[in-house]
């Protein structure tokens, strides 16, 4: 099967670069709301300590669209460098000078999105840094990847027959986390009884 450039596929975005002056105190109609590295979790996008800066530090290009990838490009830690995850829907965001954006431009967006979440990716990103005091990801990494030449109609089946699966292991996560939750609650339940019988 024949592969393809991410270079010929996709735009790399630079985050937007900002001063500590350049932070305001909140949300207000002047600002951007900017996301970073620690706001990408698990494959998802989380709102946690938003930094806010004024809008005129945000070119239009770095406003965060529906399909773009938002890739944590540079950390103190390896094996934080390459977490992803895709944006759902247009919004008025934008993204740190750590971080950076794959913008699929010739390709199913949503099929991109999940190569940025597979074991394939992430061998990829720990390859590159093997051996060296590497902590970021340059915009020649991620040109380098090539991609297999999937159809349009092969991209949109596997996308989203890819979305159902990691949507089943989300789903099952969630009930983990629930069922660990009413396990600790249970045994503090069953403590105090065990404290109210000795009385």
């Amino acid at each position: 099967m024949a592969r393809i450039r991410m270079c010929d596929v996709a735009e790399q975005i630079r985050g937007v670069s900002y001063k500590t002056e350049d932070v305001l105190d909140g949300p207000r109609e002047d600002a951007v709301g900017i996301f970073r590295a620690s706001n990408i979790s698990d494959g998802i996008i989380n709102f946690n300590d938003l930094v806010f800066v004024k809008r005129n530090k945000v070119l239009q290009k770095q406003m965060l669209r529906k399909g773009d990838i938002l890739i944590c490009a540079s950390s103190g830690s390896k094996h934080l460098v390459g977490k992803a995850a895709q944006i759902e829907a247009d919004c008025e965001y934008s993204f740190g000078a750590f971080c950076k954006v794959v913008r699929p431009q010739k390709i199913n967006a949503l099929f991109l999105g999940m190569y940025f979440q597979s074991d394939f990716y992430r061998r990829y990103i720990s390859d590159i840094s093997q051996g060296a005091n590497i902590n970021n990801i340059k915009n020649e990494h991620i040109d380098a990847i090539k991609l297999r030449g999937y159809s349009e109609t092969e991209q949109v089946e596997i996308a989203e027959l890819l979305q159902k699966i990691i949507s089943i292991i989300r789903f099952h996560k969630e009930q983990l986390i629930m069922l660990d939750e009413l396990i600790k609650s249970r045994f503090v339940e069953m403590k105090k009884e065990k404290e109210g019988c000795r009385n």
